[in-house]
């Protein structure tokens, strides 16, 4: 493994701990959890497998070639390896807090991570499985090794559903579609 994968690897890792950190895990009651649309059902992808978690409640596809890996955290749900270092990690983890405060909560814990030297790019509106979401846009630079981050952010109920595509900046177009692919495909399935 070359010095550029494994010091990418080694951010996601570490970027995951500061996002879960940002979602609390608190017990409070709030309102604000969605239901997803009726147009949330996805479609199936030509060469995509397809991953499905019955304990984290959801489906969603990925590119054949890529690998994946269960687990690894207590809150990563799956990790799917892509060329050139490029990962996609899904992580889960209950928050009651409205959506955007598991966001507000999240940038402001992440720019203050002072190991990597995140700056926030872009926050942007979105939906993920029929249901608002946020896109957050982020750089980093750790060890000399220039990164770039999504980090999607979804409620369900009282969890709090993380996408995080992080690979070099220099990658950063060249998987987009695979990214949105998967993220277009991702489905509740309970």
């Amino acid at each position: 493994m070359n010095k550029k994968v494994f010091l990418g690897l080694l951010v996601i890792v570490m970027t995951l701990a500061v996002a879960t950190t940002g979602c609390t895990f608190n017990t409070s009651t709030s309102s604000g959890s969605a239901s997803p649309s009726s147009s949330a059902v996805p479609q199936t992808i030509a060469g995509y497998s397809t991953y499905t978690n019955a304990t984290a409640g959801l489906r969603m596809q990925y590119p054949s070639g890529w690998n994946l890996t269960e687990g690894g955290t207590s809150t990563r749900v799956v990790k799917f390896s892509g060329p050139e270092g490029t990962n996609v990690i899904l992580v889960k983890g209950r928050d009651s807090r409205s959506l955007d405060v598991v966001k507000d909560v999240f940038i402001s814990s992440i720019l203050n991570e002072t190991s990597y030297n995140y700056t926030l790019v872009s926050t942007e509106k979105t939906t993920l499985a029929g249901m608002p979401a946020y896109n957050v846009t982020l750089t980093s630079s750790y060890l000399g090794v220039d990164l770039k981050q999504m980090q999607t952010i979804v409620k369900k109920d009282d969890q709090v559903y993380m996408i995080s595509y992080t690979t070099a900046l220099e990658q950063w177009p060249n998987y987009l579609d695979e990214i949105n692919n998967m993220g277009n495909s991702l489905a509740f399935t309970s």
